[in-house]
């Protein structure tokens, strides 16, 4: 994070009326990755980031990031894998496939299937339950898988084969 907080919180007041908020905001080298995400938690447009974009400058310009000027802004969504760091981060990826990386444990992945103030509680694939305390997570993302259920014919949209058209 950029200062623990507080530099999200002045971007997601300038954001605000966009129905986005500021997800992270992290530095890489001297880029600053702005994450935005809906209200809902789903990814915004790219017509909301491009809105979002010059509002977020002009707050960063009336905030003073030390050692970082100058600096580049990217304000993108998410992505397909949303990093996970905030309590509700945790809660809102319950049911889905994550990755944590622990500290000096190598890391564990599967379903997370609960998620408190103290802990993880990850299903591994073929394996128990698994509990992980939270100050032994150094980093936790969720896990997109390429497949699920197939569209198009299967779903009764497009034309069927039977009908020499498809």
């Amino acid at each position: 994070m950029v200062d623990g907080g507080g530099v999200n919180a002045q971007l997601d007041s300038a954001i605000a009326g966009l129905g986005v908020r500021v997800l992270s905001a992290r530095w890489s080298g001297r880029t600053l990755h702005v994450r935005v995400e809906r209200m809902d938690s789903s990814s915004p447009s790219l017509d909301e980031i491009a809105l979002a974009t010059p509002l977020i400058s002009d707050a960063l310009d009336s905030i003073a990031l030390p050692g970082k000027d100058p600096y580049e802004l990217e304000v993108s969504s998410p992505g397909l894998e949303r990093e996970l760091y905030l309590p509700e981060h945790y809660l809102w990826a319950v049911g889905q496939q994550v990755v944590a990386t622990l500290d000096g444990d190598g890391s564990v992945s599967g379903t997370l299937v609960a998620a408190t103030g103290e802990e993880l509680v990850i299903e591994e694939m073929g394996r128990a339950v698994r509990k992980v305390p939270l100050p032994e997570v150094r980093s936790c993302h969720t896990r997109f898988e390429w497949g699920g259920s197939p569209k198009g014919r299967a779903q009764g949209r497009g034309r069927s084969q039977a009908d020499g058209k498809g």
